[in-house]
This record gives C-alpha cells, structure tokens and sequence, in this order.
C-alpha cells in the first residue's frame, strides 16, 4: 500500500505523485513499512486519493482517531484480498495437470475462504464510517502481491504462487491483528483472528501439496 501522508492540508493534487496518497487534515503518527501506512488521527478526514473515506456520520462508539487508524490498516488488507481471489481464480481456471481435480477443487475452496474473508472485512471498515474503493484500478496499483503467471499453469506453479500469496496475506493480517490492538479496536481484532486462522488452514494444504 503505497502512500504519502499529508499533515495541516490537502494538496491541489492528491495524485500528484507516484503512488497514492492518503491525506489526513490535523496530527497523526504514521509507520511506513512494507509500503502499508498506519494512521493514527486526531481529526474527521480522512481521503484516499480523492475519494473522502470517512462518511458524514457514523455513530459507532469508537472514536474518529481509532477509526481512522483501523480505516488505514483495513484498506490494503483488502486491496491484497481482491487481488488473491483473482489469482486465485487465474489459477482455477488457466490449470492443465494430471492432478486438475484436486487442485482444481482446493483452489475453489480458497477462492470461497477469501470471498468471505473479504466481505467481512470491508464491512467492518464501513461499521465505522470508512468508505471501501476498492475498484479494479485502484487494487492494481496498491496491491502488493507478486503477479500470477500467465498462461497455463500446471499444479506446481499454480500451488507454488497461490502459497506465496497466502504467506504474504496471512502476515499482513498478523501485522494489522496487533495493529488493531494496539490501537483499541477489539472486534476488528478478533474479526482479522478469524479470517487468518481460516486462511491458514489453506496455507497448510498448499505446503502439504507441495510437499
């Protein structure tokens, strides 16, 4: 998740430099790591690119710094969500292997786990007023997983890229469960536990098929 914080104003052009830009109007701690920002604001705005993320009212009782911080560490965990269902689904279909049935079943339960996963967690952004974008273009430009090879794939590479993908996902969501924590918000917590831990159960299959 690539971004540049902006303290005390917004720029004429929020898209004005490479990458995206997350824009927040007051002070904030920021940690740029593994290009994923984490923010924690003590204000009402909060702006991916242009689009304002935080709705007009939200009533949740968490209060907006909370709010804003766990909008932030949410987003790019859905961005790399989106992109592993599609790999995911590249998988499925694009797979020429004496063993097709199989892994061809197993990616279908993945891409299932996901789909979920990410529905979860981008409805609990929206239960605290956090606006989800999440359209193609801006997935392809923030996500950070590896591109799935093109072509037919046999089960090796299939399982080989889909593993990788699942290893970097899993750590992302380990990285923002503590973040979450740390930051106050409980059910977002135990809602990204449950996601990982069924997501991992994959991440075991996939190891165990490729032995």
């Amino acid at each position: 998740f690539t971004g540049v914080v902006h303290p005390g104003h917004r720029p004429a052009s929020p898209m004005g430099t490479s990458g995206t830009q997350i824009w927040i109007k007051g002070g904030m701690d920021t940690d740029l790591r593994s290009k994923r920002v984490c923010v924690a604001s003590f204000c009402r705005d909060l702006y991916f690119g242009d689009t304002q993320l935080m709705a007009p009212q939200n009533r949740n009782p968490l209060s907006p710094a909370i709010k804003n911080k766990v909008g932030a560490i949410l987003l790019p965990l859905i961005f790399d969500a989106i992109e592993l269902k599609s790999q995911v689904k590249l998988a499925h279909w694009n797979l020429h292997d004496p063993n097709f049935i199989s892994v061809h079943r197993l990616l279908d339960e993945v891409a299932t786990t996901v789909d979920r996963g990410t529905d979860q967690v981008a409805e609990r952004a929206r239960q605290l007023g956090i606006v989800t974008d999440a359209s193609t273009d801006i997935v392809a430009k923030n996500t950070t997983l590896k591109p799935f090879p093109k072509g037919i794939v046999n089960a090796t590479i299939a399982c080989e890229a889909i593993l990788n993908d699942l290893v970097a996902v899993v750590d992302a969501l380990h990285s923002a469960i503590n973040a979450t924590a740390e930051a106050g918000d409980a059910i977002t917590t135990d809602l990204l536990t449950k996601v990982s831990g069924e997501l991992e159960i994959h991440l075991w299959f996939f190891e165990s098929r490729l032995g």
